[in-house]
């Protein structure tokens, strides 16, 4: 199995100061996968019609500045359209792709401590034909949940810098489905609750490092027509972007409020039966981004294996903190104007999200006490006053009531 390395194994030293001296502990690269490797590579970095990419949306509406109540991410609503043309998976990621090339190119391996590990622990897992086999043999077979679970332990775990998880135990199942006994006895469940109860909140499936969250995507398939006059029926497959497009928003403020100087460009891994799916907000350029769906296996039944795409990107994907380089300048330009959706609660995303210990959604009545004294009915109502005053008066009764 691939190792793994918690954040403080350095005992505080900051990692861009620890340079290595040699490099014979660093794993030999498997001869055999270097042309699959390459040609991976190549998929995610190359303009071409065979290419991964990430397109930037544009929010039409939504229901993140509610000005009424805060609202779940179960009940976030998004209108989103694709803003043309689309980019390079790879362009959000040179500083990794570049560390990727160079070994591949010219076995050269990084001097800073940081990078060397992340590299190492790519390397390990092409080599790791055990955790590769779990996913080979059990995936097939599970759910969206199921699988994101399987993956959490069997794939991004084992390339994350930082490996600790926290699993929401409501809606997750409670072990893994791969039987493994160290799997099953793990134990990390926890709150994964994100955000403020007067905007969007919520509890999310899977939370890395309190920093990158793994949602399952649970597709479905309905039934539309083209329009009234066509009597085609036309199917569609739709799943909960707008849940996971919400959380990944909040997300990102959130990491930007707790840790303002590093890159404010957060991921969100969505996970479907037999794809990853990749979103992507930047809360200090108000860009959002969604990739192209990511085959997680490639072959035919009792012969899977293991794509080698969904190795690269999740690889980048799941150290995004220290693999990318951010957006690109033309990717900056392409707003997703989540701030003039937000208006009045906007300040709420910046300042006061926080992580666990989200309540309920907080509600706030709006009502006007005040009437309009010009209102021309108010004249018919003094003339029926008149009428009630006079028949009051007319029975020999004091007192008068106001209706």
């Amino acid at each position: 199995m691939a190792s793994k390395r918690g954040k403080d194994d350095y005992s505080g030293v900051p990692q861009k100061k620890i340079r290595l001296k040699t490099d014979v502990d660093f794993p030999t690269f498997p001869e055999r996968l270097l042309n699959k490797t390459t040609s991976s590579l190549y998929r995610i970095i190359a303009a071409s019609d065979a290419c991964y990419t990430l397109t930037a949306l544009k929010i039409c509406n939504c229901n993140a500045g509610d000005i009424e109540k805060g609202n779940l991410f179960s009940n976030a609503h998004c209108s989103v359209l694709p803003i043309a043309p689309a980019h390079v998976f790879g362009s959000v990621f040179e500083v990794g792709i570049d560390i990727l090339l160079d070994y591949l190119h010219s076995e050269k391996i990084p001097r800073i401590r940081l990078m060397w590990d992340l590299l190492k622990m790519l390397v390990e897992y092409l080599s790791d034909t055990e955790s590769q086999a779990v996913l080979e043999n059990t995936a097939p077979n599970c759910g969206e949940s199921d699988l994101a679970m399987l993956l959490t332990n069997h794939l991004f775990s084992l390339l994350a810098f930082v490996p600790d998880y926290k699993v929401n135990k409501d809606t997750m199942v409670t072990s893994c489905p791969c039987q493994i006994q160290e799997c099953i006895s793990k134990e990390n469940h926890g709150d994964t609750s994100i955000g403020n109860e007067k905007v969007w909140h919520g509890r999310v499936d899977i939370l890395f490092d309190d920093a990158v969250i793994v949602e399952p995507v649970h597709e479905s398939v309905e039934e539309s027509l083209e329009n009234e006059h066509i009597s085609e029926t036309k199917w569609h497959v739709s799943f909960n972007k707008e849940h996971i497009i919400a959380e990944t928003i909040v997300n990102s403020f959130l990491q930007k409020n707790l840790e303002p100087d590093e890159i404010s460009l957060i991921p969100c891994i969505g996970v479907t039966k037999t794809d990853l799916i990749f979103y992507f907000y930047d809360s200090t350029f108000d860009v959002l981004l969604e990739s192209l769906k990511v085959p997680i296996l490639v072959g035919r039944v009792g012969h899977y294996k293991v794509n080698m795409d969904a190795i690269l990107t999740s690889w980048l994907v799941i150290n995004t903190r220290y693999l990318s380089n951010g957006l690109t300048e033309a990717m900056r330009a392409k707003k997703a104007d989540f701030f003039a959706q937000t208006r009045s609660k906007l300040a709420v995303y910046q300042e006061n999200l926080k992580i666990g210990g989200i309540g309920a959604p907080h509600q706030t009545r709006m009502s006007c006490v005040e009437v309009d004294n010009t209102d021309p009915i108010r004249q018919r109502n003094r003339k029926l006053f008149d009428i009630m005053k006079n028949e009051c008066l007319n029975r020999n009764t004091s007192e008068v009531k106001y209706f």
